[in-house]
């Protein structure tokens, strides 16, 4: 919120009826300047009032610039310099940031139910092969890559859908099946027919993704001796490479929309979903989101989407 709106930051948080005056959100705002993957300008809609408003508002804003940065380096770098008002944090740097803004109270930490990791192209061979999948990921020590690239900001786990969503499990579920072991992940592609090609590993530009980017071409090199190639993108281009497949590796995830498992399962992982750009395709899965989308009894249904989970995570089904 605008300090000219909310000045006070000790004061309660506004509250109805108050949220209209007080508070900057959404609205009937026009863009008026675009530059594309660069910025934009938005100003209030001269042809708005606040008589139309069910709240009794109209923007508060006499202007609103965006500006798209893909590196978060650079965003905080901006920040600092005073050319933007908020920037998420460059997490490589993130125990000094944290030190220097916390006590100014310009440091905000927001926790998001999530899940990242290392997709894989299973139309691309060897890597329709489960053990190959599986052996990739234990080729990594993924804490080791999270403190080193995300400065221990996110929490290694081996469930796709987190705890605390009904279905999710413990973060440490089966991490003894599924945890760092280059020694079982040789042997899993020990004499497998392709393991010797160049593998294609797609990244976002930007200094912590680079950082993911470098840490498993490195660790798969090391572990398995692979061949990893290593393309670092803008953000379109990384998301257009993803819909049209064209990557063997794709360090992505989910971040929740809505509290419910489903959420973590439909178009993400249906043999033909519209987000599986990663060929999953496991018959018993599509039975059971056909059997229980619409499934009345909540019981059985979240039981089905843990037994998804487990099987997305068993199978290695497009992710590790």
């Amino acid at each position: 919120t605008p300090v000219h709106l909310f000045a006070d930051d000790s004061a309660a948080y506004p509250a109805n009826p108050d949220v209209p005056g007080a508070l900057a959100y959404n609205g009937p705002y026009i863009l008026t300047d675009y530059v594309a993957a660069t910025s934009a300008t938005l100003e209030p809609n001269p042809n708005w009032s606040e008589d139309y408003s069910p709240l009794g508002a109209a923007p508060t804003l006499d202007k609103i610039e965006l500006r798209w940065l893909d590196d978060f380096a650079v965003s905080q770098r901006a920040y600092e310099n005073d050319e933007l008002d908020f920037s998420t944090v460059d997490l490589t740097q993130l125990a000094a940031t944290e030190a220097q803004y916390n006590p100014t109270g310009e440091y905000q930490k927001h926790v998001k139910a999530g899940t990242r990791g290392l997709q894989m192209n299973e139309a691309n061979p060897p890597l329709d092969n489960k053990d190959v999948r599986l052996a990739f990921g234990k080729a990594i020590d993924w804490q080791e890559m999270i403190d080193q690239c995300y400065g221990g900001a996110h929490a290694y786990t081996t469930t796709w859908i987190p705890e605390g969503v009904a279905g999710g499990q413990a973060t440490d579920w089966k991490a003894d099946e599924y945890g760092f072991d280059p020694a079982a992940a040789q042997a899993l592609v020990e004499g497998v027919a392709g393991i010797d090609r160049e593998f294609i590993l797609v990244v976002r530009q930007g200094t912590e993704t680079e950082c993911q980017g470098a840490f498993i071409q490195e660790a798969l090199r090391a572990n398995l001796d692979l061949n990893v190639k290593v393309e670092a993108v803008e953000g379109p281009v990384r998301s257009a490479r993803f819909r049209e497949e064209s990557f063997d590796l794709f360090p992505g995830g989910w971040t929740q929309d809505y509290p419910d498992p489903e959420n973590w399962i439909l178009g993400l992982f249906e043999t033909d979903g519209v987000l599986n750009h990663y060929n999953c395709s496991e018959p018993e899965i599509d039975q059971l989101i056909t059997d229980n989308t619409f499934n009345l009894d909540n019981d059985a249904r979240i039981a089905a989407y843990e037994r998804i989970n487990e099987i997305i995570v068993d199978e290695v089904c497009g992710i590790f």
